[in-house]
């Protein structure tokens, strides 16, 4: 069967294996056999959906690990950090401090959003979130 266009026939078969797709879903599966020069058999199409699903599986599941919140606090707050894999286990003060400088710093913030918005305020904002970070790298390092 000739590659290129979206044949009828080639619509056909992918409805066949999936009622429900729709002709965006059907186009990506083709794009793959397409990139691979493989024929459009029922089995290729097939394939190409279930390697799509699994990634698609994979993706979700990768984002589901990554939005995992954390409490600041916890000590097992290394499980969505990318860059710091090692934290030494923070004392009770430690934590409060901690809890105290982030819970000031939105407060400052949500002052700030009271005042009115600007390209001054927005540095302002910045800097004051910069200023939390360094604060609690402080007390946690």
């Amino acid at each position: 069967m000739a590659q290129g266009k979206i044949s009828g026939e080639r619509i056909a078969i992918c409805k066949a294996l999936n009622p429900t797709w729709g002709y965006a879903k059907i186009g990506v599966h083709l794009a793959e056999l397409d990139r691979r020069r493989v024929p459009y058999t029922e089995s290729a199409i097939s394939g190409a959906y279930r390697r799509y699903r699994k990634q698609q599986l994979q993706e979700e599941r990768s984002m589901s690990e990554q939005s995992k919140s954390v409490p600041s606090t916890s000590d097992e707050r290394t499980v969505n950090n990318t860059m710091r894999h090692q934290y030494r286990v923070l004392t009770d003060a430690e934590k409060t401090q901690m809890q105290s400088i982030k819970d000031m710093g939105l407060e400052l913030l949500e002052y700030c959003d009271t005042v009115g918005s600007s390209r001054e305020m927005s540095l302002a904002k910045t800097k004051i979130e910069e200023a939390v970070m360094w604060a609690v790298k402080h007390v946690t390092r």
